[in-house]
């Protein structure tokens, strides 16, 4: 309802007086006037007080006033409402003993807060209606019932302080609060009822008032596409890209700003801030609680995503002495007016023994968060008062994760269930709306709500329910949202006996997933059920007074009901809208979503590609997606997306062929090996890129299962081809390398999206349980994961198969030392491949040390080498960063860039020893590469398995440090890992992984290997500590599975490579091993470090992980699909 009992007492006063006026004009005294107006103000102060529940103490509170106008009567109210909050905390001797009593010290610290926050949120509501004239009520009536609604949330969450901690002494409370309470409440009874009244008069206008002007505007300003309570300079932030702001501050951990802690920055913002305030915080984990107080108004906090910049601390009920209120247990409250945060991660890691334990408490009006993170256990995120939007955030927790008595609408977020104590059950919401009048209640559209990884198992055990009522009117409305299968069919729980089970509001509407059917629902009286029309009433734009954000905008918000009729799926944080849009356009044959009718919004941007961006709502960098959007002519879902993969293109041609800087760093000598990484690199990138553009518009997005992989893979390998030019040049010159990372940000982003835009099609398709999808099987979407007949790869063609499984091969060319075959170098034998070659040309090498550094160019498609065996054939050099100035990435012995590379019976090797530092015995950049009984012999950086698919059967690779290292789809079966001696001072690390994007496919899998030490390192094994692996890059993912780990491995078995950097983020597994190595009970307690069982991991099996069948035994590279038996 938009009007209240307010204006009808308008009119009716405006009349009465009228009336009364020409009647009594003529011939009254002046003691009859006075008479004629007390009686007057009497009837005006029954009007208004008459809809009230506490009728005595209404007419009360305005009887001091001798006006009959209601806004003032009204103001009055507010002003005796104050009052009496002010006397109970000044001269109430029970406040004063409460007070003194240590053992509710802290409620009565929380319940000071809470008055002053209600004293505020009363006195606005007085300044502003004074400022109003009352024809226009309608523009501020929502507002005022929001303050009001706050005011009483705040005295009833005093009273909730002191019942957590005596419960005599929360009665005593509520006692000496019973006017104060009421008086609020009455100030909003006489605001709620106003259209209904008003209604019932059937009144249009009255001299020139006009009541359409109560109906408050639900749209903003005419143009604007936000809500109308964030003013244009907020707007324009949220729609700036981080590094393109220029902030009012900045916050580093490091030291690199002004700032190294937010509370130094906070504590910088003036009193009564009235100018928007934008705090930059950088990446980095910040231990400390930061407070925004109720007159910091307008501070924005932007951080460099959510899982980079986090906040963090660990206060708990239970855990913390003195022992706080749950109020007071938050890593950050955010009370001021108009806060602000985006890309930012808000924790509280006391974990689920701590109870109640809050990441953040919103208790501010106009609040919005947006690709927010709220990580917690019981208590996570505590929307307390006013209204708050939230868009495309993650909440975790598991008990009441989401609570409070806010106004809040949560717009396409991820609820995640994580694993708690070993007795309890998991409950989402809590919502606590406490009185009938107060405008609180929570509204989630397009959400997702589902299980942590670690709770899955335990989810039968302990069970999940959407709801508990807090309070007795608690409000929740779910819709159009996924809910898996972790929810119980009942989907409710009391929580406080039968307190709300009759009085609370719960609806589920046109929601999807195997959690979603509400037949067997608890049968409350509060659980109801809403039509079409019913419905709307909770959409962010009436229910917040807020205009569509249009996908352009930094907080895309849709205003109304989502139009798509949502079928059973399945989300998870890495798959969005998108998702949903492109697996229902191929379910109906629809690649051209252009309308007959297709019509503009006066910017260029078609109807067609405004539907089209939910596409880039699963990006990490959605300006530059939804750029790339609107740029292209084309309004299909191929087009568009492929339009992301030209986009990428070229970009990376700009930044070898344009830029300014680049010719400066081809001179510089320091860094001009770096600059010729980078040109060869970025070069694979685009055929990375090219490739998925070309295979996209070959085969159709109908096809797509065809080809998925593919994609990830060539998609993965330009993201890696852009970081080893960025890695080279780091490890040449920081300065060099800021400058070459700021030219290549947009190529990167675009590329990031590229990859984001293909995950997760296949878990979708799955769950949507699309039979057909026009000539494709659902099947389809899922790559044919079995080999043909013979039992090899199949992405191996059948010539190549062959020649794996001949003992006597016929070659196109055969090199020897001696001068026996047609070449003495392996060099001269591949000038003979022809560019782009399409047939295989196998090169037989014979037994000798061939001294050269090979490159097999990345137009050398399809070429074997064949060796005598691998300490028969060896290919050796010793080039390595120490003594010859070069990168890491131009070390090596032999460069394999090209796709389809087979090596059988032969040996890589670099020699450059210890002192040498990075010196790589082999690179292998190409796709779909296959290694089979060979050595890779070295020291640091032995084997670099760069990017993209690669297997190794019955392989031997010796080293010190990192030495499997790089960012490939590699697996490793039947291998010898061997540590030699290292350095005087150096550890040894086996494996270095370096994957940077967690999208990307990229893994280091060993199966069934043997990991040991050389005869001349098992001496100094203890001094020389050896590691199974550490984190080159954040997202580094190695698996160890049914292998022998001899007892060179130091119980921790991991070692941080950069500070902190992976160690939570990465993704370390050991499964099924054996060996006094094998041991885990030693191994660090990173986040990283992951248990998982024989069914999971099967994910990382030849069969899954290269999609490759069994190579079975009597082939040339025999390959065991799946996990060994018996082991």
């Amino acid at each position: 309802m938009a009007n209240t009992v307010l204006f009808i007492v308008v009119l009716l006063v405006a009349v009465v007086a009228a009336a009364l006026a020409v009647f009594f004009a003529v011939g009254l005294s002046n003691e009859k006037k006075d008479d004629e107006k007390t009686l007057t103000t009497k009837k005006a102060i029954q009007t208004l007080c008459q809809p009230t529940q506490f009728k005595e103490t209404c007419e009360e509170s305005m009887a001091s006033s001798n006006s009959s106008d209601p806004k003032e009567l009204i103001r009055t109210e507010f002003q005796s409402t104050v009052a009496e909050i002010k006397k109970l905390v000044a001269n109430s001797k029970t406040v004063k003993e409460l007070q003194a009593d240590d053992n509710t010290k802290e409620a009565f610290r929380s319940c000071q807060e809470l008055f002053d926050w209600s004293i505020q949120d009363l006195e606005r509501s007085f300044d502003k209606l004074g400022a109003y004239n009352m024809s226009k009520i309608g523009d501020i009536l929502l507002t005022l019932q929001v303050w009001l609604s706050g005011a009483l949330t705040s005295q009833q969450t005093c009273i909730d302080s002191y019942q957590e901690m005596n419960g005599e002494a929360a009665e005593k409370m509520r006692s000496i609060m019973t006017k104060s309470m009421e008086l609020t409440r009455n100030g909003l009874t006489i605001l709620n009822g106003l259209s209904s009244i008003t209604k019932q008069l059937n009144i249009p206008s009255i001299g020139n008032i006009d009541t359409s002007k109560l109906q408050r505007r639900l749209l903003s300003e005419k143009n604007s596409e936000f809500p109308e309570w964030m003013s244009y300079s907020d707007r324009k932030l949220l729609q700036t890209a981080t590094e393109d702001l220029t902030p009012t501050m900045v916050v580093a951990k490091d030291g690199s700003e002004k700032y190294k802690t937010v509370g130094e920055a906070v504590a910088e913002i003036p009193k009564k801030n009235t100018k928007r305030v934008v705090i930059h915080i950088k990446a980095g984990v910040y231990t400390e609680r930061i407070d925004i107080p109720k007159g910091m108004t307008k501070v924005m906090f932007i951080g460099d995503g959510p899982t980079k910049t986090i906040i963090t601390e660990s206060v708990s009920v239970d855990k913390t002495k003195p022992k706080p209120t749950t109020f007071h247990t938050q890593t950050v409250a955010a009370t001021g007016i108009s806060f602000i945060a985006k890309d930012i991660g808000f924790e509280n890691s006391i974990g689920p023994e701590g109870h109640q334990a809050v990441a953040l408490r919103a208790s501010g009006d106009m609040q919005a968060f947006y690709n927010c993170h709220f990580n917690g256990y019981q208590d996570t995120l505590y929307a307390h008062i006013g209204r708050q939007f939230y868009r495309d955030c993650t909440m975790t927790g598991t008990i009441d994760f989401l609570f409070g008595d806010a106004r809040a609408v949560f717009q396409n977020c991820l609820l995640l269930v994580r694993k708690p104590m070993a007795n309890q059950n998991c409950i989402v919401i809590a919502q606590g709306k406490q009185y009938t009048e107060s405008k609180g209640g929570y509204v989630f559209q397009n959400c997702t709500i589902s299980g942590d990884k670690d709770y899955l198992p335990l989810k039968g055990k302990n069970l999940s329910y959407l709801n508990r009522p807090w309070r007795e009117f608690a409000t929740v409305i779910i819709m159009q949202s996924q809910i898996d299968d972790i929810i119980q069919p009942v989907g409710y729980i009391p929580m406080n006996g039968d307190k709300g089970l009759e009085t609370s509001y719960y609806v589920e509407f046109e929601n999807r997933g195997p959690g979603s059917k509400t037949d067997q629902r608890a049968k409350w009286g509060g659980i109801k059920q809403l039509d079409e029309t019913a419905i709307k009433q909770f959409t962010a734009g009436v229910y917040l007074e807020s205009d569509t954000w249009v996908p352009q905008t930094g907080i895309p918000i849709t205003t109304g009901m989502y139009k798509t009729a949502f079928s059973h799926a399945n989300f998870d944080s890495s798959i969005s809208v998108f998702l949903v849009t492109l697996v229902v356009a191929v379910v109906v044959g629809v690649t051209n979503i252009k309308s007959k009718n297709e019509r503009s919004d006066g910017e260029g941007i078609t109807t067609s590609k405004k539907a089209l961006l939910p596409l880039c709502n699963p990006v990490d960098f959605k300006a530059t997606c939804e750029h790339s959007l609107f740029e292209t002519k084309s309004t299909n879902i191929k087009g568009l997306i492929s339009t992301t993969f030209l986009e990428a293109v070229t970009e990376i041609k700009s930044v070898m062929s344009k830029s300014e800087t680049i010719p400066e760093l081809q001179r510089d000598e320091g860094t001009r090996d770096a600059f010729k990484v980078c040109q060869e690199v970025l070069d694979y990138a685009i055929d990375d890129l090219e490739n998925s553009f070309n295979i996209l518009g070959e085969k159709g997005i109908p096809n797509v299962g065809d080809f998925l992989m593919n994609l990830k893979v060539w998609l993965s390998g330009a993201i890696t081809s852009q970081q080893n030019c960025l890695d080279s040049y780091a490890e040449k010159c920081s300065i060099a390398t800021e400058k070459m990372a700021s030219l290549m940000k947009n190529s990167q982003q675009l590329t990031s999206n590229a990859l984001h835009l293909v995950s997760g099609i296949t878990s979708v398709v799955k769950d949507l349980n699309i039979p057909v999808i026009g000539n494709l099987g659902a099947t389809g979407l899922l790559r044919k994961l079995l080999s043909t007949s013979d039992g090899f790869p199949e992405w191996m063609t059948s010539g190549d198969r062959r020649l794996l499984q001949a003992i006597d091969v016929t070659p196109n060319v055969i090199v020897a030392k001696d001068g026996s075959g047609k070449y003495d170098s392996i060099n001269k034998a591949l000038a003979e491949v022809p560019k782009k070659n399409p047939t295989r040309f196998v090169i037989y090498v014979k037994a000798g040390v061939y001294k050269e550094n090979v490159n097999i160019t990345k137009s050398m498609s399809n070429v074997m080498l064949i060796g005598d065996g691998p300490t028969k054939t060896i290919v050796s050099s010793g080039l390595s960063v120490a003594f010859h100035k070069l990168t890491t990435f131009h070390t090596a012995t032999v460069a394999v860039n090209a796709k389809n590379f087979i090596a059988k019976n032969i040996g890589f090797e670099n020699t450059a020893g210890t002192a040498g530092h990075q010196a790589v015995a082999l690179r292998s950049t190409g796709d779909m590469a296959a290694y089979y009984n060979c050595h890779f012999n070295g020291y640091q950086d032995t084997l670099y398995a760069n990017k993209e698919r690669q297997f190794y059967r019955d392989c031997t690779i010796s080293g010190t440090v990192d030495f499997i290292f790089g960012d490939a789809r590699s697996l490793f079966q039947n291998c010898q890992i061997i540590v030699r001696k290292p350095g005087p001072n150096q550890s040894c690390i086996i494996a270095a992984h370096g994957k940077k994007e967690p999208l990307s496919s990229s893994a280091i899998v060993l199966h069934n290997c043997t990991i040991s030490g050389e005869q001349d390192y098992l001496p100094v094994k203890d001094k020389n500590k050896a590691y199974l692996a550490r984190p080159w890059k954040a997202y580094a993912t190695t698996i160890i599975m049914q292998s022998q780990i001899d007892d060179i491995i130091a119980p921790e078995g991991y070692t941080p490579m950069n500070g902190t950097i992976g160690l939570d983020t990465s993704f370390y597994a050991e499964i099924d091993n054996r060996g006094p190595g094998a041991r885990t009970d030693g191994r660090v307690k990173w986040g990283g470090i992951k248990h998982l069982d024989l069914n999971a991991a099967k994910e990382y099996t030849p069969r899954i992980f290269l999609e490759s069948e069994s190579w079975i035994p009597q082939t040339g590279i025999p390959c065991t699909p799946d996990l060994l038996q018996g082991v």
